[in-house]
């Protein structure tokens, strides 16, 4: 008797993209984010951020954010919002990951694009 379970897997088509909308120098641009769900999409407001350290590694932080609000049970806002965060605080970071805690990237605030720190 076979008692192995077969898995099925979760389909959820999910389109996420960060970019910088307006690299306005080396250090400083302006970025945005979008998620694209099935059933609900999501297009943050454009942020600037300046004195960027280190881009290497913005994007996995991105995806890192995405993933984290998908497994949080969020919807495209949310994934978008915490994609946005993650990317913009890696810039602010020498080294490839980010490693802030959860407290730290939840201070994040968007509208100003500054980095706040404990």
């Amino acid at each position: 008797m076979n008692r192995t379970a077969k898995m099925q897997p979760v389909r959820r088509n999910v389109s996420a993209l960060s970019r910088p909308s307006h690299p306005i120098t080396q250090t400083h641009h302006r970025l945005s984010a979008r998620v694209d769900l099935r059933e609900d999409r999501h297009q943050t407001a454009e942020i600037e951020i300046t004195d960027i350290i280190d881009q290497v590694g913005s994007g996995d932080a991105f995806a890192a954010g995405v993933l984290t609000g998908w497994l949080e049970g969020g919807g495209a806002q949310k994934m978008a919002r915490l994609g946005l965060a993650m990317n913009a605080l890696k810039h602010s970071l020498h080294g490839d990951w980010l490693r802030l805690s959860r407290e730290e990237v939840d201070g994040f605030t968007g509208n100003s694009g500054d980095v706040r720190r404990s």
